[in-house]
């Protein structure tokens, strides 16, 4: 024992389960350790990590308290940071989300989210690969999520 969560759990890529995770990439994560596992509505698609072997999910918490009236994207931490950091934003309605990574030359390098979100506080975890999933190299790199009509950045630095 480690202290980590280890689930298992037999589903279908049918309704009501999460149509994508469907064995050609996405996979399925539990939205909060508190949720019935055994319920479909209770696991949302992944983006970024699947099982076996990798961490089940890259949302790591919701809070629906103090839920804000429009996008509130914050600074990354660690800030410089070496070899993953935290993302956190919150939205003040579920909305589709597009949340990416691009150099600053504004090549994108990794999408970590692109669906619908619920309304909320979220934190995300960026593991410094592109959509390989190889190691980018050091330097500043700006985070951008779109909800809607809204868009905002934030840099980053990553330092080896």
């Amino acid at each position: 024992g480690r202290g980590e969560l280890v689930d298992s759990l037999t589903y279908d890529n049918n309704s009501p389960w999460p149509e994508a995770a469907d064995g050609s990439g996405a996979t399925l994560s539990l939205r909060s350790p508190e949720l019935d596992n055994a319920l479909p509505e209770s696991w949302a698609q992944s983006e970024m990590y699947g099982t076996p072997g990798e961490k089940n999910e890259y949302i790591v918490s919701v809070e629906e308290a103090d839920i804000p009236n429009e996008l509130v994207f914050d600074q990354n931490y660690p800030n410089p940071f070496n070899p993953e950091t935290t993302i956190e934003f919150t939205l003040p309605v579920e909305s589709f989300v597009e949340l990416s990574i691009y150099s600053i030359i504004g090549q994108k390098v990794r999408t970590l989210i692109s669906r619908p979100i619920t309304a909320g506080r979220h934190s995300v975890r960026w593991d410094g690969k592109n959509e390989q999933g190889q190691p980018v190299s050091s330097g500043v790199y700006i985070a951008r999520i779109t909800m809607g009509d809204k868009i905002a950045a934030r840099s980053m630095m990553l330092v080896k």
